[in-house]
């Protein structure tokens, strides 16, 4: 969202023993997601298949960092168009690798991303929906669903939202003829996705809100002390026979953008250096270093 694009990191303080410091880019980022957690809101998406539409409720208040990437890279696109490239009956059906080989794909962020669990989210029915990963903190864009309760995929895989609609899509997709490496024979192609709610952009412009009112009370506080010093110059010039000093005073809304960064920048910011997202909403990444050569999977 714009909001939170057109935040700069000095803008939002860190206090560290006794001092403030300009917050991080992954800073920025958790802020967010901890105002995604206050507002309580969930996101809502319509995934259309080739075998008919899923709609998926998303967790953004229990798991915010999975849900904003998730939202993000449905936003901008990024799922269209590709296949759920691995489905095993009774299992689950995987999907999101624009690759279609199981080793692509990455975060709203670029690069991958933490681990995120709750543990009111289980992998405890069919129309989970939960990223897949090679391993501990490798989520990038890849996710699947459940076609039944998987107990053993619990805190290994971040559950993020469910089926709310489509459980007879859902059932066909589990039905399909498969191949080698689990792989349609026919293609089931993700053709669309519709993001009906997204609470991401509101979260980024409560920390916006804040920001200025921050900087605002900032800048208020400069002023006061200035003016006494000022006061305090010219008793002290006057008493010299120096006469008065002069003062200036700057204009509130021109020294808040010193902390603020508009218009938005059209891409979301990012700690990486990788391609960035148009339609992300936070500001900045958590990125850990790939596995590339990992096949991402859940595990059997």
């Amino acid at each position: 969202g714009a909001a939170g694009r057109s935040l700069t990191s000095s803008a939002v303080g860190v206090a560290t023993s006794g001092a403030e410091r300009a917050a991080t880019d992954d800073e920025v980022v958790e802020a967010i997601h901890r105002r995604l957690r206050k507002l309580g809101k969930k996101g809502f998406v319509q995934l259309q298949t080739s075998l008919g539409n899923l709609n998926l409720e998303i967790h953004a208040d229990m798991v915010p960092a999975t849900a904003h990437n998730f939202l993000g890279l449905c936003k901008k696109g990024y799922y269209d168009g590709t296949l759920f490239h691995r489905v095993i009956s009774d299992f689950m059906a995987q999907g999101g690798d624009p690759e279609g080989t199981g080793m692509g794909g990455e975060s709203v962020w670029g690069g991958k991303f933490r681990d995120e669990f709750d543990l009111r989210l289980r992998h405890s029915c069919a129309g989970v929906l939960s990223m897949a990963n090679s391993g501990t903190d490798t989520n990038g864009s890849q996710f699947f669903i459940t076609f039944r309760d998987t107990p053993h995929l619990n805190d290994k895989h971040s559950v993020f939202g469910r089926v709310v609609g489509g459980m007879d899509v859902l059932h066909r997709l589990s039905r399909v003829a498969t191949g080698d490496r689990d792989r349609p024979l026919h293609d089931v192609s993700l053709e669309g996705v519709v993001v009906f709610q997204d609470p991401v952009p509101e979260a980024e412009g409560l920390l916006e809100a804040e920001v200025r009112e921050r900087v605002r009370a900032r800048i208020a506080e400069e002023k006061t002390k200035s003016r006494g010093a000022r006061i305090a110059g010219r008793a002290a010039a006057a008493k010299a026979g120096e006469g008065e000093g002069k003062g200036d005073d700057d204009d509130d809304d021109d020294r808040v953008g010193r902390f603020l960064n508009l218009p938005a920048a059209p891409t979301a910011t990012g700690a990486t250096k990788k391609k960035r997202a148009r339609d992300g909403a936070a500001a900045a990444a958590m990125a850990l270093p790939t596995t590339q050569q990992k096949r991402i999977k859940a595990p059997k």
